[in-house]
């Protein structure tokens, strides 16, 4: 007695090795966080908590390089990236404790000289 040949692909063994990878990447994905950045706020006593409004951050770290959004950005770069931004828009300085004041001095400048009126400076309350 002959068996039959069965027609087509047997995808079954595929969907068990797709799950298998599925369940790999989903468990892994867990355990990874992103990459975040360790700005040390000075302290205030007075402040205040800041609006939920559409939002940009310029970051200076302890060795005054600038972050616009997350990456890295020179000064004169800065000044571009912030004219095509809509005026409305909140900028938040956050500023390490260790960064150079004369670069946060020249930040609010720049965001000064645009007419830009809604700043917000991150600080750690007491």
């Amino acid at each position: 007695m002959r068996l039959k040949r069965p027609e087509g692909m047997n995808i079954i063994p595929f969907i068990d090795i797709m799950l298998v990878l599925l369940t790999i990447v989903l468990t892994i994905s867990t355990f990874i966080q992103p990459k975040k950045m360790h700005i040390d706020l000075p302290q205030a006593s007075q402040s205040e908590k800041m609006l939920s409004r559409s939002s940009h951050e310029i970051i200076i770290q302890p060795d005054n390089t600038l972050l616009f959004e997350s990456e890295p950005i020179l000064l004169e770069d800065l000044t571009h990236k912030l004219s095509t931004l809509s005026l409305e828009d909140n900028m938040i300085l956050r500023a390490d404790k260790q960064s150079n004041f004369g670069m946060f001095i020249a930040i609010v400048d720049l965001l000064k000289s645009q007419h830009r009126s809604n700043i917000d400076i991150l600080v750690r309350k007491d």
